[in-house]
């Protein structure tokens, strides 16, 4: 069992019930369709004003080290790395920590690059975490004190980052409201 909500159990399921040997693009899709996502960003943990950015559905990383965080219920995939999430107390809780009882799914597809007899191995790609936490509960750490990065921007002072915090907004809601607002410009 991956979770104890019952509807994203249901989801964790037919995930399960996928064949393993699909490309990536495939189970990309597949993905997509079941849990009705409309939006992608991916993560940059190092950049203060923009750490989300909407991107393409294929231009997700679709790596081992990756973490795909899915909100069905907003129709949103965030791709996120180990960094990321550490800078998101509940997520570094429940995906990196292991506390409560919800568990990501890693999720496998077909390695075509492999040179193996048979051409048929699994790869292993991205965690997949489906979750119904409502976004503006996802905060933004503060730095430790011993984070001393300087942020230097034109002719003005440099500003400490531990005082600003790691990013511009305070939850990952207002990142991705204001993210979708200032790029339909």
């Amino acid at each position: 069992m991956t979770s104890k909500d019952k509807e994203i159990q249901y989801l964790y399921d037919k995930i399960k019930s996928f064949d393993p040997f699909i490309d990536w693009s495939t189970l990309n899709q597949r993905l997509i369709t079941l849990l009705s996502i409309e939006i992608n960003f991916q993560s940059d943990s190092l950049c203060w004003g923009s750490p989300l950015k909407k991107i393409q559905p294929n231009d997700l990383t679709f790596g081992t080290f990756n973490y795909q965080i899915v909100f069905f219920e907003y129709g949103i995939r965030i791709s996120m790395t180990r960094d990321m999430i550490k800078k998101i107390g509940i997520l570094n809780s429940i995906i990196l920590e292991g506390n409560g009882s919800d568990k990501p799914l890693r999720l496998k597809y077909l390695d075509n690059d492999e040179n193996e007899l048979d051409g048929r191995k699994t790869h292993d790609g991205p965690y997949l975490y489906l979750t119904k936490l409502p976004m503006n509960s996802l905060l933004f750490n503060e730095p430790p004190a011993s984070y001393n990065v300087m942020s230097i921007r034109g002719s003005l002072e440099p500003t400490s980052l531990r005082e600003m915090g790691y990013f511009k907004y305070k939850n990952l809601e207002e990142t991705i409201v204001n993210e979708r607002w200032y790029s339909q410009i």
